[in-house]
């Protein structure tokens, strides 16, 4: 009997605070989330992040190494070094009309940072609206990005 006044307490409870728990920024997709650190491998992902968005090329590539590894996956090469990285985003920025890449989630180990990443963009001379998710892991040795990985959730 006792355990069966506990359970009506407890669903009592429960019952009490619905609709006015607030649910953590990071499972809001629509939501910036705050990174709560500022160790140096954060700080440079989130400078990249914060050049993406502006579509700043120079900003963009400045916390990348010259000699940065991109792999379009965890295991496959894309392309190695800053100037073909100038070339590859100087083309995507130039074709988008609108840009927005949102921060889900970061997580922060050493000099690793992954980022959940939500990207919402228009291409120049289209209406529609795309959007896409990818997860990013950045690679900083010293004081540069060194190696990035893309995939998807």
């Amino acid at each position: 009997m006792k355990n069966y006044i506990l359970w009506f307490g407890f669903l009592a409870l429960i019952s009490s605070c619905q609709g006015k728990i607030e649910h953590p920024a990071h499972l809001n997709s629509t939501t910036q989330v705050p990174y709560n650190n500022n160790t140096p491998a954060a700080l440079l992902a989130q400078e990249q992040l914060d050049a993406y968005n502006r579509k700043d090329i120079e900003a963009f590539l400045f916390p990348f190494s010259d000699s940065v590894k991109v792999y379009n996956t965890l295991t496959e090469l894309g392309y190695v070094g800053k100037e073909r990285m100038r070339q590859v985003y100087t083309n995507w920025f130039a074709g988008l009309d609108s840009l927005n890449c949102q921060l889900v989630n970061r997580i922060t180990s050493g000099n690793t940072i992954i980022d959940h990443e939500k990207m919402t963009y228009s291409r120049v001379g289209l209406d529609a609206i795309q959007t896409s998710e990818a997860i990013a892991i950045y690679k900083i040795r010293g004081d540069k990005i060194e190696e990035v990985y893309f995939t998807t959730p």
